[in-house]
């Protein structure tokens, strides 16, 4: 219980010097310079530290913003699908979809141009989708 009171006062004191520092930069070099005052630490260790700390949250802004893209790069993917496979005329197994960049990529074979078209303006019609690549969906009609 000591640990996670520990570490839940740290992790509040870490979040407010963030929020500080992006609210406004030019309090926090003063609140910095107050701490340095007060507690004797050399101002050039704490310039150290001030630029650690921006690289860490640069670092970590950039894998959020890359987590966030490939989420909804995810969802858009699996919201094509899923709307494939509710059509019964198209055999979503027969089709694979990836998303980059808000352009789906569709593979696979459908049975007839009527089901390519199908295909291609439902996922067309998903929201996010911008553009859809469907040079690898072949038509193959079926053999009797």
């Amino acid at each position: 219980m000591k640990t996670f009171f520990i570490a839940l006062v740290l992790g509040i004191f870490i979040g407010s010097i963030i929020t500080a520092y992006f609210t406004n930069p030019e309090a926090f070099d003063d609140l910095i310079t107050k701490a340095s005052e007060k507690t004797g630490v050399d101002a050039e260790k704490i310039d150290e530290f001030k630029e650690k700390t921006g690289e860490i949250i640069g670092k970590g802004a950039e894998k959020s913003k890359e987590l966030a893209k490939e989420t909804a790069e995810a969802s858009i993917g699996i919201a094509i699908i899923a709307q494939l496979k509710l059509n019964e005329q198209v055999d979503a197994k027969a089709i694979s979809v990836s998303v980059d960049n808000r352009i789906a990529t569709i593979e696979g074979t459908v049975p007839s141009k009527e089901v390519y078209e199908i295909v291609v303006m439902t996922a067309a019609n998903t929201k996010g989708v911008t553009k859809v690549d469907s040079r690898q969906l072949k038509i193959v009609p079926p053999t009797d």
